[in-house]
């Protein structure tokens, strides 16, 4: 599991090329910070889309490892020389990079979130008014 959660963060902060976004939807938290039990649901629900994605990427990402004979910590393509002088490596890496973006934006889509409102949801899932269903939400995430 730590090395699956370090080889989505990898893909997360580092790179060559551009990741290009699309525009977020637009999230107003309630004033409460109170988390509703259908929007527990639909975040247990985009966690576990996640799940699989982030393992569908995993094998994506050892692949795409072997197939370009980088090492494990893709060191290379934080190397501008390294890109440079490999322009087919980081145009591959670019698709990677598409590829999770695009599978991640799914998952949240697919539950009804928006990224805004699944990263609200985890954030405020620490204050005290939500005690109760974060102990929910732990549980059917084990």
């Amino acid at each position: 599991m730590k090395r699956l959660l370090a080889g989505i963060a990898v893909l997360v902060i580092i790179g060559c090329g551009n990741n290009n976004t699309p525009p977020k939807k637009e999230f107003t938290p309630p004033v409460d910070n109170k988390i509703t039990q259908d929007k527990a649901d639909s975040y247990v629900q985009a966690s576990k889309f996640l799940m699989e994605a982030i393992k569908k990427q995993e094998t994506s990402l050892q692949k795409f490892i072997k197939r370009w004979k980088l090492s494990n910590d893709l060191s290379e393509l934080s190397d501008s020389t390294y890109c440079e002088k490999n322009p087919e490596v980081t145009k591959s890496w670019t698709r990677l990079q598409d590829q999770w973006r695009r599978a991640e934006l799914s998952a949240y889509t697919k539950a009804g979130l928006g990224e805004d409102e699944f990263n609200w949801i985890g954030g405020a899932l620490a204050d005290t008014i939500n005690i109760d269903i974060q102990s929910r939400i732990q549980k059917q995430l084990q």
